[in-house]
């Protein structure tokens, strides 16, 4: 499984999202199963992207002795230009590819098109670029002409051809930035840059290259935006193959917040213009593609199930789609621009962000530490930065339940992996003054958090002491045990270990209902629940990660992991449904009746981890393969699903979703120190 051997085809326009064209932090551009650049978000516009510029499209035009044909790769084709027959298409992030069907073309054509993606690599995996290879084929006996037509949208700003360092193109300025297309000028490869064309000029643009693959020089309209476009051109023997590379790159340095506050990008601090981005990633393509497909190569290496290594490397997509890295270093990443526009909710990144961690862990300790800077001076821990676009808003209520817990178990995970001393003194003070306030949630004295606010599921309301909350709360009181003795706090190491064996002593009284966990139970009132919730465990996951090892007996634990299969898995036939009573019904609610995608993805985790390997692969697979074959949308996951038709229900574009990668070390049967040797010798 190289980046051109891909699991899965779609049919021309069948997938309901393509793959996103960008870096970390830097925009995209997605390219769809139409062979269109549907989305551009590259000018800080996430939910107000600009749909399908009629003039930004490939083309392709051959000549032989029997005839000439030129045809827009994408159907429908804009502006009613000739389009291709048909394609098909395919993608693991960060590549998308393309197979040109038409009989009418004496050629085959396959385009590969990605962003680099370099695990250890933030710079490069930052880059405001994509990068495309056309592979075109003879299918004839006879030498043909080809040529490759390259347009992008500009505006009335004008626009400016170059030629430098072995590359030419065209850079077209627009408001706030510009765009650049481009190519390496190679031995046999004529190229050429349009004169500017208008919406006025089609015909005539089209009918000169449709002529010869060449351009005269016309004089395009006056007064209005203009495009411009790259053309390749070069002969093939019969039967030869002939790739050509060329780059899309753009620069928006402008970015600004909520409020209209200047943050910036980080590209700005390496790059002056898109011209600059295209002439260093072009002359590095070989170098960016390579270390990119290695990526593919190291997630073959682990020897998973093919739609797992599909899973693991499409739930990526989040990390064109919905970070921001800002201009001052600062990195975050939405939970959803488009489903749920928040800055780095904590909930999400629990659940999230461990592919930041394996592969960009500077970035990661970055997210950390910011939100250690927004602590509340009583120990809180901001439920996120801002809302939508903050860095310097935070809110700290909504979920105050779970924030100070899930801030302990991402500290002594990101420790784990990185080895990093200085990280853990900085941080130590922080996880000591959030297990504080932890603590005054304890409303009933039984060493528990109480439910005093939402959580995870809020929508959802839960009373007294829940099996979920209590869970990872209980993990956080021995992660934390264990960052004391490290730092040598022996009296705080000592406390939290009282706190935990008193408490675990009270989970267990208060929720085990003799085969699995109760949802919640509130004595004082007589409200309890006897739901069966799938992610109940997910305090027992974090722990197997961190080599906590068992925080309940091990007979609880796998009776309410085959519980869940016989109940909540059973329920559905695309995962697990979130809350299913004794009797298998499931719990009506928005988000108890609901399949959410990545709390199967944990559930599943945690069967591996204890041997249930056919229950957590079974419940995992039918999630992801709803995802791939009846919704058709691998780079667009949703938050949840409903649990009888399969489609989605709410939050597209969903930063949690990246929990998939908790699969990988439970099926490896390791935690995350063993499992940082793992990413270092594979992808490193």
């Amino acid at each position: 499984m190289g980046c051109e051997e891909f699991p899965e085809e779609y049919g021309l326009g069948e997938a309901k999202s393509g793959v996103p064209l960008g870096g970390l932090g830097t925009g995209y551009i997605t390219l769809g199963s139409d062979g269109a650049f549907q989305e551009i978000v590259t000018m800080g516009n996430p939910r107000s992207p600009i749909l399908r510029p009629e003039r930004s499209f490939l083309a392709i035009f051959t000549s032989s002795a029997e005839c000439k044909v030129a045809k827009v790769l994408e159907n429908p084709a804009p502006l009613g230009l000739p389009a291709v027959k048909y394609l098909k298409y395919s993608g693991l992030f960060p590549f998308a590819n393309i197979r040109y069907i038409d009989d009418e073309l004496p050629v085959d054509l396959r385009l590969t098109a990605f962003s680099p993606f370099v695990p250890g690599d933030s710079k490069h995996s930052g880059l405001p670029v994509a990068l495309f290879k056309l592979v075109a084929r003879s299918k004839v006996s006879e030498p043909l002409t080809v040529a490759v037509l390259f347009s992008w949208e500009g505006s009335s700003l004008g626009s400016k051809v170059f030629e430098e360092e072995g590359v030419k193109g065209v850079t077209l300025e627009v408001e706030q930035g510009n765009y650049t297309i481009a190519s390496t000028i190679e031995k046999g490869i004529e190229v050429e840059v349009s004169p500017p064309w208008t919406k006025s000029d089609v015909k005539l643009f089209w009918d000169d290259f449709a002529e010869d693959g060449k351009f005269a020089e016309f004089k395009g309209s006056l007064g209005e935006d203009i495009a411009r476009a790259l053309v390749l051109r070069f002969t093939i023997t019969p039967f030869e193959e002939k790739d050509t590379v060329f780059a899309l790159s753009w620069f928006f340095p402008d970015l600004r917040d909520s409020e209209g506050k200047f943050i910036g990008r980080m590209y700005a601090n390496w790059f002056n213009d898109s011209k600059e981005v295209a002439v260093y990633a072009l002359r590095k393509f070989r170098n960016l593609y390579e270390q990119t497909s290695a990526l593919h190569r190291g997630v073959k290496a682990f020897k998973l199930p093919e739609w797992l290594e599909d899973a693991l490397l499409n739930s990526l997509y989040s990390l064109a789609k919905n970070t921001l890295w800002i201009k001052d270093g600062k990195f975050a990443h939405s939970e959803s621009f488009t489903g749920c526009p928040i800055t780095e909710t904590i909930v999400c990144r629990f659940n999230g962000s461990l592919p930041i961690l394996l592969f960009f862990p500077e970035l990661e300790l970055k997210v950390i530490r910011h939100f250690a800077f927004l602590q509340r001076e009583d120990g809180a821990i901001p439920f996120a930065f801002g809302k939508p676009e903050f860095f310097d808003k935070p809110y700290y209520e909504t979920q105050k339940s779970l924030d100070s817990s899930e801030f302990v178990l991402m500290v002594y995970r990101d420790y784990l992996f990185t080895g990093d001393e200085k990280f853990l003194e900085d941080l130590y003070p922080h996880v000591k003054k959030a297990i504080r306030y932890a603590q005054s949630l304890d409303t009933d004295g039984d060493y528990l958090v109480n439910e005093v606010s939402m959580q995870y599921y809020d929508q959802w309301r839960f009373y007294g002491t829940s099996a979920y909350v209590a869970g990872i709360w209980l993990t956080a009181l021995r992660a934390a045990e264990e960052m004391a003795k490290i730092i040598g706090d022996e009296k705080f190491s000592a406390e939290c270990r009282a706190w935990f064996d008193k408490g675990r002593e009270n989970y267990e009284r208060k929720l085990w209902n003799g085969t699995y966990y109760r949802l919640y139970n509130e004595p004082e009132t007589g409200k309890i629940s006897e739901v069966c919730l799938c992610n109940q465990l997910m305090g027992q996951l974090y722990a197997y990660l961190l080599g906590l090892g068992d925080m309940f007996p091990r007979e609880h634990i796998v009776s309410t992991l085959q519980a869940i299969f016989r109940l909540n898995v059973r329920a559905t036939k695309f995962g697990a449904v979130s809350g299913v009573r004794p009797d298998g019904t499931p719990e009506p609610g928005p988000h108890s009746e609901t399949v959410i995608f990545g709390e199967v993805m944990n559930y599943a985790a945690t069967c591996l981890y204890v041997g249930l390997r056919d229950e957590g692969l079974e419940a995992a697979r039918k999630a992801y393969e709803n995802i791939i074959y009846y919704q058709k949308s691998p780079w667009n996951i949703h938050f949840s699903y409903d649990r009888e038709t399969g489609k989605p229900v709410w939050g597209s574009n969903y930063y949690s979703n990246m929990c998939v990668w908790h699969l990988l070390p439970a099926w490896l049967r390791v935690d995350i120190g063993k499992l940082r040797e793992y990413i270092r010798n594979t992808f490193h």
